[in-house]
């Protein structure tokens, strides 16, 4: 029945990433993403990647309706495993 509620998958989700380079200021770029509105019509998340020259900081924008508290604790422990990983062992082959 077509008229029931359901869920419909035709791709992988996208996460847009903006890279910004290690020039521009952080605390400005923080700022901002901090006070631009989310459009719920194109993507519930967002993400930007601040390049630094030795560390690299990675800021998410994620709507209240997919994620809660603990599920936000959850990705950044998730995140940090996997960035570990990354740095000891290199990327996984596929």
């Amino acid at each position: 029945n077509n008229d029931r509620f359901h869920f419909v998958k035709d791709q992988q989700p996208i996460v847009p990433l903006q890279v910004i380079p290690n020039e521009i200021d952080c605390d400005e770029i923080i700022r901002k993403e901090l006070n631009t509105h989310l459009d719920e019509s194109k993507n519930l998340i967002r993400a930007v990647m601040l390049e630094g020259k030795d560390q690299h900081k990675l800021i998410f924008t994620i709507h209240h309706a997919i994620i809660d508290g603990l599920s936000a604790v959850q990705l950044t422990q998730y995140l940090l495993e996997t960035c570990s990983d990354i740095q000891h062992f290199g990327f996984p082959k596929e």
